[in-house]
């Protein structure tokens, strides 16, 4: 799979879509590093069990994510990206 984001994409979250609703497979979620405080990631939810979540980087040789730190909770999940774009196209 081709990576969804690209170094010097802007993305828009939107923070309020996980307040009454649930991160579904296929979504781009950005969310707090488990074991990083104050580090944010960007990563496609791969999978759902329990109120937990499997997120994954597109380029899997590339990408720190649930393979390194394993299941992540609801509650680390700080919202869904709902647009990006390049940085170029906004100048």
């Amino acid at each position: 799979m081709a990576p969804a984001l690209k170094e010097g994409d802007v993305v828009v979250v939107n923070t309020m879509s996980y307040l009454f609703s649930s991160p579904q497979v296929g979504h781009i979620a950005v969310f707090k590093h488990p074991q990083k405080e104050g580090m944010l990631l960007i990563k496609r939810v791969k999978k759902e069990e329990h109120n937990r979540y499997w997120l994954q980087g597109d380029n899997t040789s590339e990408s720190s994510d649930s393979r390194q730190f394993g299941w992540i909770k609801k509650g680390l999940i700080e919202g869904k990206v709902i647009h990006k774009t390049a940085l170029l196209d906004m100048v």
